[in-house]
């Protein structure tokens, strides 16, 4: 069986916006943040030393990239390529 592409569009989202409130929030990147996502899909920014499995922790400068204006923003296409290891979408 495989996924719908709406559920990775929604992971996606989800990672996306996580980063981008953490952005919004901190000025700078702390090299020991980045992304986890459970087993539910559930997405959060956290530090590296609270993921309970490593597999599914993503640093942060793995997901971020410089934006036009300067500053950091979301990578829509790292962001894309990492909620595509949770789903099979044909």
């Amino acid at each position: 069986m495989s996924d719908s592409i709406q559920d990775l569009r929604a992971l996606s989202v989800k990672v996306f916006d996580a980063i981008e409130e953490y952005l919004k929030d901190n000025e700078s990147i702390d090299d020991h943040y980045g992304v986890y996502i459970d087993l539910g899909n559930s997405v959060e920014v956290i530090q590296e030393t609270e993921a309970r499995d490593r597999n599914n922790f993503y640093p942060l400068k793995q997901l971020i990239r410089i934006a036009d204006e300067g500053g950091w923003e979301p990578d829509g296409d790292s962001i894309d390529d990492t909620a595509s290891n949770y789903f099979f979408v044909r």
